[in-house]
């Protein structure tokens, strides 16, 4: 019966871990069930890890499979040319995404 106890309360403070790694984007799960296995050093790791730095690509496995719409911000694949967010067209290379940008301004000035 006391090792039941213990269980419980080692199972209700490995919330706390995996509620500090969920708020930096990470596995709740993973580090509930760390926390559960190793509560201190779990804790202590949670605490000074940073959240996962946002880029404007998707790199995985060293190769880029994603960048950023330059309208909506969202993560698209490379090849795309309509983004699946907000429907936009989208340019492939920065001069485009440059001439896009004026063009819309110009449109803005005819229809003031």
């Amino acid at each position: 019966m006391e090792y039941l106890s213990l269980l419980f309360v080692a199972a209700i403070l490995a919330l706390i871990p995996a509620a500090i790694a969920s708020s930096k984007n990470r596995s709740f799960g993973g580090f509930w069930l760390y926390g559960f296995l190793l509560f201190p050093i779990a804790l202590i790791h949670a605490c000074i890890m940073e959240a996962p730095v946002a880029s404007d690509s998707t790199v995985r496995h060293g190769i880029i499979t994603g960048r950023k719409c330059p309208f909506c911000a969202e993560i698209i694949k490379l090849d795309a040319i309509v983004c699946r967010f907000c429907g936009r067209d989208v340019p492939k290379d920065a001069d485009s995404i440059a001439r896009n940008a004026e063009y819309i301004e110009q449109l803005k000035v005819r229809l003031l």
